[in-house]
């Protein structure tokens, strides 16, 4: 019999740790990112959304670090419109775009911004990007979406690593 409750107290240890793991981890989830506590935070789902028109960052997704405004773009608030006299830059690509490994403000597109509002007096970068978009879904993404924005200029940023083949 003192095998089994041995065994039994080990059980239940291992499950108050395991429990008091998950718990931990949704309340630190809650405070850093504002993940709701009974919600499992997930990369695809937080930060995008394929619709009728296709595939694109969802409005006002959040996962970790990246935050999407209410267009879903990686951007600060910003009107449908760009205002008069103020040249809007968009800014289309994946996940080097996007700033999957820089801190936030750091992305190249955010550094743009910074730099040439040194430059003039009102400029308005919008980062449109979504990780893991191809060429074909960064067409669609400009067709059924981003055109409507109005940009003055529209830069495209893809990156692809070809693996080398070997000979022989």
């Amino acid at each position: 019999m003192l095998p089994l409750r041995n065994a039994l107290l080990l059980f239940g240890a291992a499950l108050i740790a395991v429990g008091s793991a998950e718990i931990t981890s949704r309340v630190d989830d809650a405070i850093r990112y504002g993940v709701p506590f009974a919600q499992t935070p997930d990369r695809e789902r937080d930060l995008t959304i394929r619709d009728s028109l296709g595939l694109r960052g969802r409005p006002n997704g959040r996962y970790q670090k990246w935050i999407l405004n209410r267009y879903g773009f990686r951007s600060p608030p910003m009107s449908a419109l760009p205002r008069a006299g103020c040249p809007r830059i968009m800014i289309l690509g994946a996940s080097e775009t996007l700033g999957y490994y820089e801190s936030p403000g750091q992305e190249y597109p955010a550094q743009l911004a910074d730099s040439l509002r040194r430059r003039m007096a009102c400029v308005e970068v919008v980062n449109a990007a979504v990780a893991g978009l191809s060429l074909p879904g960064v067409q669609e993404l400009w067709e059924n979406w981003a055109s409507r924005f109005r940009p003055a200029v529209v830069v495209v940023y893809l990156w692809r690593l070809k693996r080398a083949r070997s000979s022989g």
